[in-house]
């Protein structure tokens, strides 16, 4: 899935004229590399699965749409109105396929519960509405493939809460790897402040 920002450098390239410096393929180099160290680290990596693999590729191709078309297909949409539709659609889109695949009942679970109702509320605020608005907005005020790059924090984010929240230790190789995320971060800033004219858009 975390491939996604090399399909958004490259199509920004080839497709809409961004211009990528040599930092920030560094950049995307070094997080790709930590990207990898966080997740092995993590162990349990198992063999390979083919449909495992194919569907973890789709999802890399869809999210670098999703982050190109907050980009260049709907600039003019504020970033609270764009997140507001995407989330929509996809909470649509989730309850057709539960009904498709006979997952209509079960999926009303938490509405039978109070507790699993607050935690699937407050997992939907923070773990879903938040960051998509928080992202929409980075995309437009930092481009596409900074954004993109910037979001491979997140694994390493996760192991860090891990941690602290619930006293999981991170290996040496999960260390290493959000270090190498964090110093990708530094790379980008190295390469100048926001994006240029023709990478942002007013947010």
């Amino acid at each position: 899935f975390y491939l996604y920002p090399a399909f958004v450098a490259a199509a920004s390239v080839l497709w809409f004229d961004e211009r990528l410096d040599t930092l920030r393929w560094a950049a995307l180099g070094v997080s790709m590399v930590g990207l990898l160290l966080t997740l092995a680290g993590a162990g349990g990596l198992g063999a390979m699965d083919p449909l495992g693999i194919g569907l973890s590729i789709l999802a890399a191709f869809t999210q670098a749409f999703y982050v190109l078309a907050a980009r260049h297909g709907f600039p003019d949409i504020r970033p609270i109105e764009a997140a507001a539709s995407t989330m929509g659609l996809a909470a649509v889109g989730y309850v057709l396929i539960a009904v498709v695949i006979g997952q209509a009942v079960p999926m009303a679970a938490p509405l039978r519960s109070g507790d699993a109702l607050v935690a699937v509320l407050l997992a939907g605020l923070i773990g879903a509405a938040i960051p998509t608005l928080c992202f929409i907005t980075g995309i437009r005020l930092l481009g596409p493939s900074r954004a993109a790059i910037l979001a491979t924090l997140e694994p390493a984010v996760g192991v860090a809460l891990a941690a602290w929240l619930l006293n999981e230790q991170p290996s040496l190789l999960q260390l290493l790897g959000g270090a190498l995320i964090l110093a990708a971060a530094v790379l980008l800033q190295l390469g100048g402040r926001g994006a240029s004219e023709h990478e942002a858009v007013a947010a």
